[in-house]
């Protein structure tokens, strides 16, 4: 993460200075009255309904649900999140997703420990719903959108993917500097699909069924952004499991093998390729991620009926 970023949000606030004092933390910063529901309202003072608010240290934040979506970043340091009765340790470059239905409490943290919330109302991301179809995050929305939905954590490491550092980036600044709703929306879009297919996931909770569709979707999202270079063993670390139990859970979860359905996202785009380009067949054979064009041809014949040329044909035929 850039430092020179890092070091501008790691000012001591206001609301810190009173902690520091001996003041304590100002609960009517979040809540209204009594209740433990921290309001984006109260939070952002109602300026948008999505917005960036520094993580407060210095002071325990106790337990509390939100009535929108948190996502939370560690820029520095540690953070350490109890939630639903187990402990979320999170380092740097770590990013933890919440929605509203979560409860958790937070542990004090020091000057060191920088991090940003995140604060996304229903308005927003429901906006989003869409773009997150079919990828690992389309059940978390899905329980979101509930009134009586279940609470849904995804705890990320981005370590080493500097890709998603720079889209982080992009979102933090774009939200301190005001950028339109719009913009601010499809850079968030683009960091949760690039996030679910390309950060390790540490830990998430959810029902047995939800966690089934969150680990199909998350192998299916790896398959659909890495295809030309993906394997089984890169897929495995990122997720954090061995390869044998990993090849058993994609056939248990597609009927299918890694590497079939590795062709069969590859053919795919072959395919796409063919009919929307002039792209000769030799460099739609290497864009796709091959080398060996007569595996490529038998495994398109196989698939699709016909061979490239034919298809290509076909195709310009039928406009």
């Amino acid at each position: 993460m850039n430092r020179e970023l890092i070091e501008s949000l790691s000012s001591i606030s206001e609301e810190e200075r009173f902690i520091l004092v001996g003041r304590g933390l100002d609960l009517g910063n979040y809540t209204a009255g009594e209740n433990t529901v921290f309001k984006a309202a109260r939070i952002n003072r109602g300026e948008a309904d999505v917005s960036l608010r520094l993580h407060t240290r210095f002071a325990e934040i106790p337990p509390h649900s939100h009535n929108f979506v948190e996502m939370v970043i560690v820029l520095s340091g540690s953070m350490t999140h109890q939630i639903d009765g187990g402990t979320v340790i999170m380092k740097e470059g770590d990013v933890l997703l919440m929605n509203k239905h979560v409860s958790h409490s937070v542990s004090s943290s020091g000057k060191g420990d920088v991090a940003v919330n995140i604060l996304m109302c229903d308005g927003f991301f429901e906006a989003l719903a869409p773009e997150l179809s079919g990828t690992a995050l389309a059940p978390f929305a899905d329980e979101n959108s509930k009134k009586e939905g279940r609470g849904m954590l995804l705890h990320y490491s981005t370590d080493g993917e500097r890709t998603l550092e720079n889209l982080a980036e992009n979102l933090i600044l774009e939200l301190t500097e005001g950028a339109g709703r719009e913009i601010l929306r499809r850079t968030a879009a683009l960091f949760l699909i690039k996030l679910s297919a390309r950060a390790r996931l540490l830990s998430g909770s959810s029902s047995s069924a939800s966690g089934e569709q969150v680990r199909r979707a998350m192998i299916a999202d790896y398959i659909r952004e890495e295809y030309r270079l993906a394997s089984l063993t890169e897929l495995s670390c990122r997720l954090g499991v061995s390869l044998p139990h990993l090849s058993r859970t994609v056939k248990e979860l597609f009927g299918k093998s890694f590497k079939e359905l590795l062709v069969d996202e590859r053919i795919d785009r072959a395919e796409e390729l063919l009919k929307r380009t002039d792209m000769p067949v030799g460099a739609v054979i290497r864009a796709v991620g091959y080398e060996n064009r007569s595996y490529f041809h038998r495994e398109f014949k196989k698939r699709k009926g016909s061979t490239p040329m034919q298809l290509r044909k076909d195709c310009k035929a039928a406009t």
